[in-house]
């Protein structure tokens, strides 16, 4: 842990946590924690697993936007059908 313990500094913390973007860290290796674990929104054990995270997050977020583009494509089209009935009926 020494070789990281410059990162348990106060005001390093400090900063990170008056950021207004989500922090995540990923310092060392498993067995290693800083404060900077603790302040921040989201620990993994290493760099690469941030990594992971991000590209997880992203997928789970497209696949979120694909499926209320398809809920609105849905209702557009009933919105449509509806509309189109109704100009029958009234002709």
């Amino acid at each position: 842990m020494n070789d990281l313990a410059y990162l348990n500094d106060y005001n390093l913390a400090a900063l990170l946590c008056k950021r207004s973007v989500p922090i995540w860290v990923g310092i060392g290796h498993e067995k290693d924690r800083t404060i900077l674990d603790e302040v921040a929104n989201r620990s993994f054990d290493t760099p690469s697993k941030v990594i992971s995270g991000i590209r997880n997050l992203i997928v789970k977020r497209t696949q979120e936007v694909l499926e209320s583009l398809q809920t609105i494509k849905l209702l557009f089209q009933h919105q449509i059908t509806a509309y189109q009935s109704q100009n029958k009926t009234s002709n």
